[in-house]
């Protein structure tokens, strides 16, 4: 199997995917990786999409028009979806977004949305194996952070981490000044962010499944 979208990963994480991968395949499942490392300035670029459309969207799913909320409006909306530059997890090398090749049917686009792996969504099957293999047998060393909702993130059923070198990374992240990695003048809501910096760790980057 090939391993697109792997570079930058660590490579313990890197070899604990392969082998999961060869254990997905002994199931029918083609396990690939739809998202992997991320740089904080390619993250940067996703965060300010979320302001232009003019629209996002709130932990109910609705539609809300970025112009006409407050800093911390737009805020609470797109930390429910989206990390903020410098917290992600993907800057890590060791989390990813995965999904079932030969689920896919044709010309489909993949959305990594949670009716893709619920019951009469493609990835059905996927969701069920990770389940599994992951939530309850830990295969591979790989846990989902985002299993469940705790008050922070919505749950993302295709993000795997590896918890060994993951655990390493938050540490590493704690130690530091979080905010001298957080391009705060070049995002918007970045005041907002900067005066309750250390409820959002906790919330947000802390506080998963694991």
């Amino acid at each position: 199997m090939s391993n697109a979208n792997t570079e930058g990963l660590t490579a313990n994480t890197l070899q604990a995917f392969k082998f999961l991968q060869q254990r997905a395949a002994k199931d029918g499942i083609e396990l690939k990786i739809a998202s992997g490392f991320r740089s904080i300035e390619r993250q940067t670029k996703i965060w300010q999409r979320k302001n232009a459309p003019d629209y996002v969207f709130d932990v109910a799913g609705t539609k809300k028009k970025a112009s006409e909320l407050t800093d911390q409006q737009w805020l609470n909306c797109v930390m429910e979806w989206s990390a903020i530059p410098g917290l992600s997890r993907h800057h890590w090398g060791t989390d990813i977004d995965v999904y079932d090749a030969a689920a896919l049917p044709a010309n489909y686009q993949i959305q990594l949305t949670p009716e893709e792996y619920q019951p009469g969504g493609p990835f059905e099957k996927l969701g069920r194996w990770l389940s599994f293999y992951v939530d309850e047998q830990r295969t591979e060393g790989f846990f989902r952070p985002y299993r469940t909702f705790r008050g922070g993130v919505q749950p993302e059923a295709w993000h795997l981490s590896y918890k060994a070198d993951a655990d390493l990374a938050l540490d590493r992240l704690i130690a530091q000044a979080p905010r001298d990695v957080i391009p705060l003048a070049e995002i918007r809501g970045g005041a907002a962010i900067a005066n309750q910096l250390d409820s959002i760790i906790q919330r947000y980057v802390v506080d998963v499944d694991q």
